[in-house]
This record gives C-alpha cells, sequence and structure tokens, in this order.
C-alpha cells in the first residue's frame, strides 16, 4: 500500500514539571531531517526522501517544523508504557488532538520520556499525495 517507515529528528523541545509532575510541553520536529529507513536502494531511498519533503506532501520548504504541544498526561498502569501524553499535532498548519501511549522516567534533575513507534493519517494534515507505480513492460506485452 505503499506504506514506509522512517524517522524525523527533535529540533528542540521544552518540558514543564512541577514537583517532578510533567505538566506541559512543546516539542519541534525537524521535517528536512525525515529519512527513510525502509529502502535499501539508494537511489530509490533519496528519490522517496525528496518527494516526501516535496509540495504534494510535507512541503518542508514552507513547513521546515512540526510541532507537538504536550497539554496532559494521564498515568496508567501498563507492563510497557506508565502514561499517555495527550496534546496537538501541528503539521504544515494544521493541527489536530494526539495521544500517545510512552514510558516517563525520572532522573535527578532530568525526565525522559520514551514514546514508541507510531502511525499518522496523513490525509487529516491536508497531505492528499497520490502515489503511483511505474511500470515497464516489454513492448511484446502491449496490445
Amino acid at each position: 500500500m505503499g506504506a514506509h517507515n522512517g524517522i524525523i529528528k527533535i529540533k528542540s523541545g521544552k518540558l514543564y514539571s512541577k514537583d517532578k509532575i510533567l505538566k506541559a510541553g512543546i516539542v519541534l520536529a525537524d521535517m528536512n531531517s525525515l529519512k527513510n529507513l525502509d529502502l535499501e536502494d539508494s537511489l530509490d531511498r533519496l528519490d522517496l526522501e525528496k518527494h516526501l519533503k516535496d509540495a504534494d506532501f510535507f512541503q518542508t520548504d514552507s513547513f521546515p517544523e512540526a510541532r507537538f504541544s504536550l497539554s496532559s498526561i494521564t498515568m496508567i498502569q501498563d507492563t510497557t508504557y506508565n502514561a499517555i501524553v495527550h496534546g496537538y499535532l501541528t503539521v504544515k498548519d494544521v493541527m489536530k488532538p494526539l495521544q500517545l501511549k510512552c514510558k516517563i522516567d525520572h532522573a535527578e534533575d532530568a525526565i525522559l520520556i520514551s514514546v514508541p513507534e507510531f502511525s499518522l493519517d496523513r490525509t487529516q494534515y491536508n497531505i492528499m499525495s497520490v502515489s503511483y507505480t511505474h511500470l515497464t513492460l516489454p513492448t511484446s506485452d502491449l496490445v
């Protein structure tokens, strides 16, 4: 179906806590750092990365950052994760609510938030690109 796996680097972030309890935060993602992780052929990988940065997809020349604004956290009892982070993800100036399970750990003067891999419906962010499969047939197969 054209699904791919990749990463986008965090550009910056600020977390706000009170008494070691996380209250709010803002994380900016560098959309130009987008990297594909599942295509082995370097030319295919570079072509896909260029396509994803172009105007019909993330349009990184006009929207170089995505933003996650953390609005609240619900602590949960789970064997892997201990919280659900509630917030808003903004991509291409479209803001939508987003909830993610995560693991929050506390160190002396630090809070570490581990978020697992997650998927997004790109159409919710006005990314309506249509991908085409290019097929080359031998001339003997043409009718």
